[in-house]
């Protein structure tokens, strides 16, 4: 289910958005699995759904740190990508804690550098600056 999901997510801009929803969510019922709860996540920013983005983000966060942590598995391959989105979406929904929380662990992890560091690290310093 989670391959026919992931299938489905690559194919979003052709309107299979949906599909692959559905697929993803039948995917976690059966076994939560992190990949899948990232795809969820990337999948309800984009639809603007900002409070379910973030729920599923959390999950595949969790997860992942927990494999990292608990199993010694390495660093999942979206989980940059998972961070920064749960930053910028906590972030549009004025949560500012979380903000911060998930923006210092994507620092923390060495994100290359460019304007969307930049921009995290001014955010940092200033927007999200704990008061």
């Amino acid at each position: 289910l989670l391959m026919v999901g992931t299938a489905f997510y690559y194919q979003k801009d052709t309107g299979q958005a949906a599909n692959a929803i559905r697929w993803l969510k039948d995917s976690v019922a059966i076994k939560p699995n992190a990949e899948a709860y990232y795809f969820l996540g990337i999948l309800h920013g984009e639809a603007n759904q900002g409070p379910t983005a973030v729920d599923y983000l959390e999950r595949a966060k969790k997860i992942a740190f927990d494999e990292e942590t608990k199993l010694g598995k390495p660093p999942a391959w979206w989980i940059m990508d998972a961070l920064y989105k749960l930053g910028e979406i906590h972030k549009q929904l004025g949560n500012y804690p979380a903000a911060r929380e998930a923006w210092n662990a994507w620092v923390v992890r060495k994100p290359p550098a460019g304007a969307k560091l930049t921009a995290v690290l001014n955010d940092l310093a200033t927007t999200l600056k704990p008061r």
